[in-house]
């Protein structure tokens, strides 16, 4: 038995309810988010192992950015049955060095860290709770052997075709957008290319002699494989997180229109007096995407995806108005 809308749902608030314990130095509410004989690990060290509610309320994690400090999960795979699941989940961290915001107060944040949460999860008295929880840091030329096959996951299988669309369409369009990111991430050239219809097309809207127009720059499984190709050519050592944030869907059954952010971190290696702590990151890349989704045997695709690096350029000239998404109609 795979997991339902509910359990999909529960699985994502524990993540939710992790990020804020710590972020506020809930002591209380952090050790909640685990099983009772759950831990939680940093990279391959295993010093730094916590387990059980006791070592989970003094880890070093809660209370360290006095409440400075925002963990930020950029979107989520996630397989398992009724009782058991795990996820993978690229994160950021990011600290504010400023005083209190007031009138002529400067203030500024950055991001301190970045890399994945990798989880294993077990429902106790009915509810979702982390067993195991493992960040990864985003450095070293093992990281893919560090994380795993991040592909591996099952695609979320949304059900038969209804006129609206389900919990579960919803959540599987999520993931897409997520599993799109982690392809190009690790060179997964025919992942990325699994991700589109097998006409799909990827477009970029560019400014040409400041008249903003769309640029196709990949039709159909060949063009897109070598697309993604183009794209890890760029030597970012998979030290390149690209995400779709925040996206707004809207559709019926059979096909959706979904507008995200897209935000790419990219680390540059870990404190060399620290090997175990975060690798350290900025912001690489914002920008937006539009997509067209489509409905195929129970699993939602690509079938146009097209991408706007942010810019000086009108914004409404370039991709219309951020909430223009209405549905298809025949």
């Amino acid at each position: 038995m795979g997991l339902t809308a509910t359990d999909f749902s529960g699985i994502r608030r524990v993540d939710v309810r992790y990020c804020h314990s710590v972020d506020f130095g809930d002591y209380d509410s952090r050790a909640a988010c685990f099983a009772p004989d759950g831990c939680f690990e940093i990279g391959t060290d295993p010093n730094m192992t916590r387990r059980g509610p006791a070592e989970l309320r003094r880890s070093m994690t809660v209370r360290d950015g006095r409440g400075h400090v925002r963990h930020w999960t950029l979107g989520s795979l996630i397989d398992g049955d009724g009782e058991t699941a795990r996820a993978l989940s690229p994160v950021v961290v990011t600290h504010d060095f400023g005083p209190p915001v007031g009138k002529g107060q400067a203030t500024f944040s950055t991001v301190i860290a970045a890399g994945f949460h990798s989880d294993g999860l077990v429902k106790h008295d009915g509810r979702w709770v982390l067993a195991r929880r493992r960040f990864i840091g985003d450095w070293g030329e093992a990281l893919a052997e560090r994380v795993g096959k991040p592909l591996d996951f099952a695609q979320v299988d949304a059900g038969e075709t209804q006129q609206a669309m389900s919990p579960l369409d919803y959540e599987a369009i999520r993931q897409l957008l997520t599993r799109c990111g982690y392809t190009l991430d690790f060179a997964d050239y025919d992942g990325f290319a699994d991700c589109f219809t097998p006409d799909g097309s990827h477009h970029e809207v560019v400014d040409h002699d400041e008249r903003p127009e769309s640029r196709l720059t990949a039709r159909g499984r060949d063009e897109l494989c070598e697309y993604a190709v183009s794209v890890s050519d760029m030597n970012y050592g998979g030290r390149v997180r690209n995400s779709a944030i925040s996206p707004l869907i809207e559709g019926d059954g059979r096909r959706a229109r979904v507008s995200s952010y897209a935000f790419a971190s990219e680390s540059y290696g870990s404190p060399s007096a620290l090997p175990w702590l975060y690798a350290m990151a900025t912001v690489h890349m914002t920008g937006i995407y539009r997509d067209e989704v489509v409905k195929v045997d129970g699993r939602w695709l690509f079938s146009k995806r097209t991408f706007r690096k942010d810019t000086l350029s009108d914004v409404d000239a370039l991709v219309g108005k951020p909430l223009k998404l209405e549905a298809f109609h025949d």
